[in-house]
């Protein structure tokens, strides 16, 4: 293989890779196949909504979730979903003022709230971050880790020359050889930079 190859070879996975995890691709691919899908959901609303009410809801939207949400039906059953349910908002809901599942039930009982709307919404967002980290993380296990030594440390010199205005000092002081064992934290820093730059860039449109 000549150095041309090689070079085309590490471009074409580098624009392969940052196409897998760009914003607008996450979006069309995770966020509004389950935005769609939470949209979709219907469940018959009560004014008192016991600890059993709040299960079964949540189970059942979990359920929805993975049958209408994910391009990949995923098969479970209630039992399943409900447990799902109450690990994903034990582990990740955060209220105003405390975390995990027994907050997010007060606040349903809570009329200062939203109700279960306002849960389930937050679900949804929980969904979408842990869909996507999954996502990235598959892109990066798929993509990078078949790769050898000189196509890592060109793909680290691509990355470097494109994105150095926008780096944080601490990355750009190494070289893409020492990067080339490092390219998903390469990565993730430039997608960080880059939704930086995003918000610059909307704050002086607007």
């Amino acid at each position: 293989m000549t150095s041309f190859d090689g070079n085309q070879k590490a471009a074409e996975k580098a624009r392969e890779i940052l196409e897998l995890i760009d914003e607008q691709y996450l979006y069309e691919y995770i966020d509004k196949c389950i935005e769609e899908a939470a949209a979709g959901f219907n469940f018959k609303a009560k004014a008192v909504m016991t600890h059993t009410d709040f299960i079964h809801v949540i189970g059942a939207f979990i359920h929805h979730i993975h049958m209408a949400g994910f391009r990949i039906r995923q098969e479970l059953s209630i039992a399943q979903a409900r447990l799902e349910a109450v690990t994903l908002l034990e582990k990740h809901y955060q209220g105003p003022f405390s975390r995990g599942y027994d907050t997010a039930f007060l606040e349903v009982l809570n009329s200062k709230f939203n109700g279960i709307d306002h849960i389930l919404s937050q679900m949804a967002e929980i969904i979408k971050t842990a869909t996507r980290e999954k996502h990235i993380n598959w892109v990066y296990l798929s993509r990078i880790s078949p790769l050898d030594w000189p196509t890592r440390c060109q793909i680290a010199e691509i990355l470097i020359e494109r994105w150095s205005p926008f780096l944080p000092p601490a990355i750009k002081q190494f070289s893409p050889a020492q990067l080339a064992h490092h390219l998903p934290e390469l990565i993730n820093s430039m997608r960080f930079a880059d939704g930086k730059v995003r918000k610059i860039q909307h704050a002086d449109f607007d």
